[in-house]
């Protein structure tokens, strides 16, 4: 449904900077 998109859109946007500072901090 719209609202479980929409959280998961958020959830890439929250995980996917925390990733990617994770793979140039190594």
């Amino acid at each position: 449904d719209l609202f479980g998109s929409i959280t998961n859109v958020r959830s890439s946007l929250v995980i996917l900077p925390i990733f990617v500072a994770l793979t140039r901090y190594k």
